[in-house]
């Protein structure tokens, strides 16, 4: 994604989700929302964030998620979040066919789909019955992420016991994200991945950082950049076309992954790596 391109759907995305009062998100949507517009440039970041969130919320045993198209034959998740205290086992880089008639189920629907007992449920054949068994997987919400009529990807959260999907307020909750947040926010990114240039058709420098700059993403390394630079919040928002509260939650994201408590000290670690 270029920069120039990042900055204008960051700017769309913003209005759309947090400015907009007729599409505004509101709750934990919103604070999902205005960390995803982050990290824009980092679509794996945005998945691991978002079945990170949604897994606390659902209280689920694990959540998948990854993009996926209309003429896609398998869907395989790109990542995942598992409940830390329990022995559930991984869903990543695992092939769904796309053509099981439960998947199909989940691909044409609007909404949420629930399973309350994959054991028991007539909409799982065989393939995918035997692919959730070995997942431990016996109850399960999925949803197909949409902007209008383009289809972006698929979220799935998973209990290991039947029933789970169907306490109240779960699939309402999922139904809602899904469709306010997360359908708007991937079919942006996808879009973006779709013109932007080919690997290997454009050289890149790769660049030798630190300790402390690899734990940042390339849109917080721009930030520390223009801080170490000595420049103010406004100052880096208005170089980088950004808000202040954009720029306020990236700082506070990079003081929490440097294990410092003010920028001033934040600064003081990237200055001796950007400096070395």
């Amino acid at each position: 994604m270029q920069p120039d391109e990042l900055i204008q759907i960051q700017s769309q995305l913003r209005y759309r989700l947090l400015e907009d009062s007729r599409t505004r998100v509101s709750g934990g949507a919103r604070d999902l929302a205005a960390h995803l517009l982050l990290y824009l440039d980092d679509g794996l970041y945005c998945w691991n964030l978002t079945v990170s969130w949604l897994r606390d919320v659902l209280d689920a045993d694990r959540v998948d998620g990854g993009f996926f198209t209309q003429g896609d034959q398998a869907f395989i998740p790109l990542a995942e979040s598992l409940h830390p205290t329990r022995e559930v086992p991984s869903s990543v880089g695992l092939k769904v066919d796309t053509g099981d008639f439960g998947v199909r189920c989940v691909r044409s629907s609007n909404v949420t789909v629930s399973f309350a007992d994959v054991e028991s449920e007539n909409r799982v054949q065989f393939a995918l019955r035997q692919h959730l068994r070995a997942l431990g997987t016996r109850s399960r919400l999925a949803v197909a992420l949409r902007d209008g009529e383009e289809s972006v990807g698929l979220i799935c959260a998973d209990w290991m016991e039947a029933d789970k999907a169907t306490e109240p307020g779960r699939r309402e909750r999922l139904d809602e994200i899904a469709r306010s947040v997360l359908g708007p926010v991937f079919a942006a990114l996808r879009r973006a991945s779709k013109i932007s240039p080919p690997v290997g058709g454009v050289k890149t420098a790769v660049l030798d950082v630190g300790p402390g700059l690899a734990l940042l993403t390339p849109a917080e390394r721009k930030v520390a950049q223009l801080a170490v630079e000595g420049l103010s919040y406004k100052e880096i928002a208005r170089k980088l076309n950004r808000s202040t509260f954009t720029v306020d939650h990236q700082l506070r994201s990079i003081r929490e992954k440097l294990g410092v408590c003010s920028t001033s000290k934040a600064i003081h670690i990237l200055t001796e790596e950007l400096v070395a």
